[in-house]
């Protein structure tokens, strides 16, 4: 029985621990959203990763070599990831690799300019914008290839929101805290009313 309470205390243990250490993450990465929020709307950032190729079948059944081009960046209280798949030099947008001052998602975050996009997917959530435009090929071909117009992804996230969501375990730590410290002031009370009342008694007897 003592090796099984033991288990289970220590179990309970580093429980709390995981949740103490996971609560401070996310304390410290809620401070760090509520700066990110801040900043965006002083200044407009990105970090561009490098190009990458990806193959695809085009309509006349031949392989052909297409471009995929991934960026992050934070802007007017928005994180917006995007992916850029295009056909090459043609519709490429070029960006140099690595961080850069500037935003290149300005025409997916006003509404007017989403709805001209021919979006296949979007889902739009508070905080949350995703959206997909498909990669296609058309019969126009330049140099033996055939041109396509450009697929995209992206995801648009608020500040606000990803703040609220870390801001989650730092609120259930503080609830359960605040609930442990009035349960233990509660039982110093009751145990100091419990002498006086013996004493109290006896003075009767």
């Amino acid at each position: 029985m003592k090796i099984g309470r033991g288990i289970i205390q220590s179990v309970q243990k580093s429980q709390r621990w995981a949740f103490n250490i996971a609560t401070l993450v996310s304390l410290i990465f809620s401070a760090a959203s509520a700066g990110m929020w801040g900043r965006s709307y002083l200044l407009d950032e990105s970090w561009v990763f490098r190009i990458t190729a990806k193959t695809r079948v085009n309509d006349h059944g031949r392989l052909q070599e297409t471009h995929v081009e991934r960026w992050l960046e934070s802007s007017k209280g928005e994180l917006i990831w995007v992916e850029w798949e295009s056909d090459g030099p043609y519709t490429s947008l070029d960006l140099s690799p690595g961080y850069s001052s500037d935003h290149h998602a300005f025409w997916m975050r006003k509404p007017p300019n989403r709805a001209r996009l021919s979006l296949d997917k979007s889902w739009d959530a508070p905080g949350v914008i995703y959206d997909v435009i498909p990669f296609a090929f058309y019969s126009k071909t330049r140099d033996g290839k055939q041109l396509a117009n450009p697929g995209i992804r992206s995801l648009q996230i608020s500040w606000w929101t990803i703040l609220t969501a870390s801001c989650v375990l730092p609120v259930v730590w503080g609830t359960r805290r605040t609930a442990q410290f009035m349960r233990a002031r509660r039982n110093r009370l009751s145990g100091r009313d419990v002498p006086n009342a013996d004493a109290s008694q006896k003075q009767k007897l």
